[in-house]
């Protein structure tokens, strides 16, 4: 049963990647799309959740309080991309440490003109771990 759901998902995911133009290097280009899909991850390590101020330079929800967020934008599981986020924004290796993906939330968002198909992710990491800037 949870086998079909991953492969449902999967399946999701890959049918909101289709028919929209992709970076050079192969991401998908989500900027004129009605809807995409996204991690949100939150990370904890001995008894503490980092929290990220967003840029009050970005054009979508600047300067409010988030998780490590992303498109899903390659063809890779959800965990995958949660990893690849973490490091690309914090440079933290989150690899090998306890993910946990929670059920797709659908969020409609009237700033964005999307609908935001949110993937929850709680990251237990080994240890504190210093974010680098990004």
């Amino acid at each position: 049963m949870l086998d079909r759901m991953v492969e449902d998902e999967r399946v999701f995911r890959r049918s909101l990647m289709d028919g929209h133009p992709r970076f050079p290097d192969g991401r998908v280009d989500y900027s004129a799309a009605m809807a995409a899909p996204v991690i949100h991850a939150l990370c904890a390590a001995e008894g503490a959740i980092l929290v990220l101020k967003r840029s009050p330079t970005l054009h979508l929800h600047p300067g409010l309080w988030s998780g490590v967020t992303g498109f899903i934008d390659r063809d890779e599981s959800v965990a995958a991309t949660v990893v690849r986020e973490i490091h690309e924004e914090l440079g933290v290796t989150a690899e090998g440490n306890n993910i946990r993906i929670a059920e797709r939330v659908d969020v409609a968002d009237p700033a964005a003109g999307r609908t935001w198909h949110v993937y929850p992710a709680l990251v237990h990491l080994e240890k504190r771990q210093r974010p680098q800037r990004n």
